[in-house]
């Protein structure tokens, strides 16, 4: 269930076993790499391109690649709280409320929460080159976009678009799974993550939270 971690500036590295792998290669750049025209030597450069910031990361090749697999890993994550546990919920169970035309008011909510999940996958995908799964994280903390308004809108979001399902469907189980969901992210939140994320970072991450509600979106002080 972690995809959403929150980040302290545009371009710090991650330190990972695989970013320390590709720092320790380094014959392969320059005029040594174009020397190198086998399938597997372009490959390797695929992985490890170096970065304007000087740091090896993914180079415009691996773009496909990439967003291949943030697409596998959304299905998967947010995938399974707001679509594949919800139609089972909808498929087997009843308990359904009468809203009338009110429960359309459910499709823009939908609609924004999705919108907000998309565009927090494509920052970690363009800014952070990674993706939303613990197994492939961003190799750079993301705070651009709804990271500046708010520490955890991928959360969020979900929470917002789950909001907006129960809505549409007119289901009081989905909206008690809703809730079984923001308890779970909160506690995690809480509990794990921006603890790690401190001791990894340190005092600027504490700025960062200072600046940056954890759950209600503000304007960014700059």
């Amino acid at each position: 269930m972690a995809y959403g971690r929150a980040g302290i500036t545009d371009a710090t590295p991650f330190s990972s076993p695989r970013t320390e792998r590709a720092h320790r290669i380094s014959p392969l750049r320059g005029s040594s790499a174009r020397q190198i025209g086998s399938t597997s030597a372009r490959a390797l450069l695929c992985r490890i391109p170096r970065s304007r910031h000087g740091v090896r990361g993914r180079g415009p090749e691996c773009w496909p690649m990439l967003w291949l697999r943030s697409a596998f890993f959304a299905l998967l994550l947010p995938g399974s709280v707001l679509l594949w546990v919800p139609l089972w919920i909808s498929t087997q169970t009843g308990g359904t409320f009468e809203l009338g035309a009110a429960r359309w008011i459910g499709l823009p909510v939908l609609i924004v929460g999705a919108g907000g999940l998309l565009w927090c996958i494509w920052d970690f995908g363009r800014r952070g080159q990674g993706t939303l799964a613990p197994v492939d994280p961003p190799r750079f903390v993301v705070r651009t976009g709804l990271y500046r308004v708010v520490r955890n809108p991928m959360y969020l979001s979900v929470l917002i678009a789950l909001g907006g399902e129960a809505l549409l469907v007119r289901s009081s189980w989905l909206i008690v799974w809703a809730a079984i969901v923001a308890t779970a992210f909160h506690v995690f939140v809480v509990a794990y993550e921006e603890p790690a994320l401190r001791r990894q970072f340190g005092s600027p991450y504490e700025a960062y939270c200072r600046a940056v509600s954890r759950w209600l979106p503000r304007r960014p002080s700059s």
